[in-house]
């Protein structure tokens, strides 16, 4: 098997370790996903909460009409 350097270690290729640059590369990818992750969990964050309020304000107009519908027409003359 092949080593990769002549000295007193004995290395081989699948032995090294991780050099500088890939570290910062592996980082670099790490914070792009993580970055992504986090917008999209705070746009379904916004989203659900938009959500809710309309849902509220739906259920509003709902039993407003609905008082509006049961209530006894008198007219006023």
């Amino acid at each position: 098997m092949s080593c990769l350097g002549k000295g007193k270690s004995r290395r081989f290729w699948w032995q090294r370790g991780l050099t500088l640059i890939e570290m910062v590369v592996a980082l670099g990818i790490l914070a792009a996903i993580g970055t992504g992750l986090l917008v999209a969990f705070n746009t379904n964050a916004r989203a659900a909460r938009t959500l809710d309020e309309q849902t509220v304000a739906v259920n509003l107009i709902s039993a407003y009409f609905e008082v509006i519908r049961h209530t006894d027409y008198a007219p006023t003359y």
